[in-house]
């Protein structure tokens, strides 16, 4: 109806969380830091009560092999919602280059996919043409200038060949694909 319609609240208080739209509009979220910074392993998706439904509801998906606080997340080609990087521990806990995947809907169990070269966080992240391009962001102790991407139909992760012209490191930078 083009009217933005009031929804209820994520099932856990959570910020800094991976999110991402499914192919099929579904939206699936992970992570991020709960009450006092914890940082969470659990999951959701925001999905409609029905065809054509005005209302959409919210339920749980199984928690991710670990919790994960600034990581970044995409839809596949194949659909699936991957989670990749963030910061496991808390805000001094350790930087994360795994990244796992879930089927909304089918099986429903995470699967492992490659780490990523570099281990980061709060990066700008996006999924086009069966890759997932990863930029910036921090690291363990620094900024990152360098970005990878994931060859989804080779399953690994290739280093781009030139570092971000800046030393800004693409910080909290959120992604869109026009």
């Amino acid at each position: 109806t083009g009217v933005c319609q009031p929804q209820a609240d994520l099932l856990s208080r959570r910020d800094d969380f991976a999110a991402a739209q499914l192919p099929d509009g579904r939206i699936a979220y992970a992570g991020g830091g709960g009450w006092y910074g914890v940082p969470l392993a659990t999951s959701e998706v925001w999905e409609p009560l029905g065809q054509g439904a005005v209302t959409w509801s919210r339920r749980e998906l199984p928690e991710m092999s670990v919790e994960r606080w600034a990581g970044r997340a995409c839809a596949l080609s194949d659909g699936r919602f991957a989670v990749i990087g963030g910061v496991s521990g808390g805000h001094a806990g350790a930087t994360l280059s795994s990244c796992e995947a879930l089927k909304v809907g089918a099986d429903e169990n995470w699967e492992l996919l490659p780490s990523m070269h570099d281990a980061r966080y709060s990066f700008a992240c996006v999924a086009v043409a069966g890759c997932v391009v990863v930029a910036g962001g921090n690291g363990r102790r620094e900024k990152l200038k360098t970005a990878e991407v994931f060859d989804e139909g080779q399953g690994r992760w290739f280093r781009l060949p030139r570092d971000l012209p800046h030393d800004g490191g693409l910080s909290n930078m959120g992604c869109a694909l026009l």
